[in-house]
């Protein structure tokens, strides 16, 4: 998280903000979040009025796909994020998409990050093959906490092939 002074950060999956708000402790520039759950919505935008921070938080459905997502988000989200936050999304919406359909969903918001992506999900296989695709090496690893899925920090190496 310190990493992110200066940085953008954009979290899919917010729930109520915490993880951002985190974030927001080391300056960054930028903080989006998007998530489905509407009073969680409701608490980071409360939580960030009173931060001195670019930020925005936003109630939306993944599941509608990638080209529904890029047709209702256009002009909301910036054009690229330096870190992008995947953190207990991916197996939510496996269950509610087309494999092909959260693949091309994934690969969108993986694409949308200039540096770094923060995953955690209990099957990290798929997404981790995403992620590496898009020239991303795994640069921190936490298997540490029982609760929780463990934690994949990758950083952009390569540019896409």
């Amino acid at each position: 998280m310190e990493r992110a002074n200066g940085k953008s950060v954009l979290d899919i999956g917010t729930f109520n903000g915490l993880i951002p708000y985190e974030f927001a402790k080391n300056d960054p520039c930028v903080i989006h979040g998007i998530d489905f759950y509407e009073e969680g919505i409701r608490a980071a935008r409360t939580v960030f009025e009173s931060c001195n921070l670019d930020s925005g938080f936003f109630v939306y459905d993944l599941s509608v796909g990638r080209d529904r997502f890029k047709s209702d988000f256009e002009g909301k989200l910036l054009k690229s994020y330096d870190i992008v936050l995947l953190l207990a999304i991916y197996h939510k919406l496996v269950r509610q998409m087309s494999q092909k359909d959260l693949h091309e969903l994934m690969d969108y918001f993986i694409g949308l990050s200039d540096q770094y992506i923060a995953a955690r999900t209990p099957d990290m296989g798929p997404l981790d093959k995403l992620i590496r695709r898009q020239g991303f090496e795994l640069v921190y690893f936490d298997g540490f906490n029982k609760i929780m899925a463990p934690l994949h920090i990758y950083e952009k190496v390569r540019k896409e092939r």
